[in-house]
């Protein structure tokens, strides 16, 4: 049962590489401190409330910020799941499902159109993340 965690692990590695930013540091270029926190909770409440691990923050460009978290729902099905924040609440999402059929084989993305429930999930964690955002831009 420990195998889901290592592979967790492993996509959550191979993303942070595939967003890494120029200077090597993730924390390079990251937003200022109070907005950035309360963009990060914002975030961190959609993902746990959907299952997925605690987001991990990987600084892109300048503005750009990506938090990537992933999810297991068997030894042989996970999701994962990438948000990109940039400053002004404007945000892309992507769910992306990988499978195997045994232990041995290699994991494999699954396509969206194969899959209509990770359109599904994509429309209804944009909704959330919408409303999560927009709370941090109202003056308090």
């Amino acid at each position: 049962m420990k195998t889901p965690i290592y592979l967790i692990a492993g996509i959550v590695l191979v993303a942070s590489l595939a967003v890494w930013n120029s200077s090597g540091r993730p924390e390079a270029g990251s937003a200022p401190g109070k907005e950035a926190a309360l963009e990060k909770e914002a975030v961190a409440k959609v993902f746990a409330a959907h299952r997925f691990t605690p987001p991990t923050p990987l600084t892109g460009p300048p503005g750009l910020t990506w938090y990537v978290g992933s999810r297991a729902f068997s030894p042989h099905s996970i999701e994962q799941l990438m948000v990109g924040v940039r400053r002004g609440a404007n945000f892309t999402v992507e769910v992306t499902s990988f499978k195997r059929n045994r232990e041995e084989e290699p994991w494999t993305a699954v396509g969206k159109t194969s899959e209509p429930t990770l359109e599904k999930a994509e429309r209804t964690l944009r909704g959330e993340l919408r409303k999560e955002l927009a709370l941090e831009e109202k003056p308090k």
